[in-house]
């Protein structure tokens, strides 16, 4: 009787493992498959969903935004021309900002006079910031670039002049999830070090909070998407209103172009998405993703005990089967979901459950399958072994009546 039941004990969990290794089996194939579509491009590099993009959403609707008072916006796209973009940065300089970040590429130089004029004016400004943007289509392993589109008035042998790349983590389907703080630069034996746009601004304004961005392990960082409004102005608003200037950074750039796909908006600004990063390293608060082989085991067992679950109630009931796998589902989904939102705000922790969801919506067909398979395979190796044992039969017999 024991060893029966070691024996039913041992198949329960032994068919439990198999579902669930096909269940598996399906999901990764399926976001593996995907992956390279943009509408399932939420779909991040470890292979998973990453569950902060909801609960940023969730926290974008809760209530109104909070005005942000120490980063203003100033819209460039009035200026007719360069002479009137040096203006625009000269006015601002006098009104004594903590640090400008000028997210506008002037590439060639057009007017002699202009180009002079607006070359002046950013070389006179000593907390300035200007872009640069890294080449896409060059760009090797390592985080490493072989070209990088500068200003005209940059020498890029030597100058004094802070600059940092404005290349954004998107395709331009999938939406601004992260930000990179450093890439490389190939030079002809050495590797130059970029920092992004956002942590150079920082650099100038915090050397502290930028320190503690180069201390954090690894490359890559989640934006903390907050209900943030920030103040815009025209440089006609500026004589009236010195004082939102005076001590604050100031970014300068277009309010009209330059839209990406966001977790809280589907048409962001890029200009306040650098001020989104920005808020990100100064605050601190980074989101950090919990994806560690501890993880994934919990993630795995708890898989595990609901393919069980799956596996062993059609045997123990005869109705209401169906609708308490679901619940338990809904159940578990919405425990998970609570769960993760919870630690997600008091904590700034991301956990990485979206495949374990997948995977048990995934388990109650498979275990279906599975159940029909295993019936069906053993009435038919069943019929099989009484053919063979049959046909033994009737050979011994014709051979011993021969």
């Amino acid at each position: 009787m024991n060893i029966r039941w070691s024996h039913k004990t041992f198949a329960l969990f032994l068919h439990s493992a198999i579902i669930l290794a096909i269940s598996y089996i399906i999901v990764s194939f399926f976001i593996s498959s995907t992956k390279s579509l943009s509408f399932f491009s939420v779909i991040d590099e470890s292979g998973d969903v990453p569950m902060s993009d909801m609960y940023l959403f969730f926290n974008s609707r809760k209530g109104p935004a909070r005005l942000d008072t120490n980063i203003v916006l100033v819209n460039v796209d009035i200026c007719k021309n360069r002479f009137e973009i040096a203006q625009l940065i000269e006015q601002i300089n006098s009104l004594h900002p903590k640090v400008i970040g000028l997210d506008v590429i002037f590439r060639n130089q057009k007017n002699r006079e202009e180009d002079m004029i607006l070359e002046n004016a950013i070389r006179t400004c000593k907390n300035i910031v200007v872009t640069c943007v890294l080449d896409a289509e060059h760009r090797e392993s390592n985080d490493v670039y072989s070209n990088c589109s500068r200003n005209f008035f940059v020498d890029q042998r030597n100058d004094s002049i802070t600059e940092g790349f404005i290349n954004l983590d998107s395709d331009g389907d999938s939406p601004v999830q992260t930000f990179t703080p450093k890439l490389y630069l190939q030079k002809e034996n050495f590797w130059d070090t970029l920092y992004c746009f956002a942590a150079q601004i920082v650099r100038v304004c915090d050397e502290t909070a930028f320190q503690k961005l180069l201390q954090r392990t690894g490359n890559l960082e989640l934006i903390n998407f907050q209900p943030l409004r920030f103040n815009q102005i025209n440089k006609n608003d500026m004589e009236d209103n010195p004082e939102l200037i005076a001590g604050k950074i100031v970014l300068i750039g277009s309010f009209s172009e330059d839209l990406h796909k966001t977790p809280i908006s589907l048409q962001m600004q890029g200009l306040e998405i650098h001020t989104q990063i920005i808020s990100t390293i100064l605050d601190g608060k980074y989101i950090n993703r919990l994806d560690n082989i501890w993880t994934k085991i919990l993630n795995i067992l708890l898989c595990y005990l609901f393919t069980l679950f799956c596996w062993i109630t059609p045997a123990k009931l005869t109705k209401g089967v169906s609708t308490l796998i679901k619940l338990a589902q809904v159940t578990i989904l919405f425990l998970a979901f609570f769960a993760g939102y919870y630690l997600f705000n008091h904590y700034n922790i991301d956990i990485t459950y979206a495949r374990t969801i997948l995977v048990m919506g995934v388990v109650t067909l498979i275990a279906d399958i599975y159940d029909v398979g295993i019936t069906y395979g053993s009435k038919f190796i069943t019929f099989c072994s009484k053919y063979i044992h049959t046909r033994k039969k009737i050979i011994q017999y014709e051979n011993d009546n021969n």
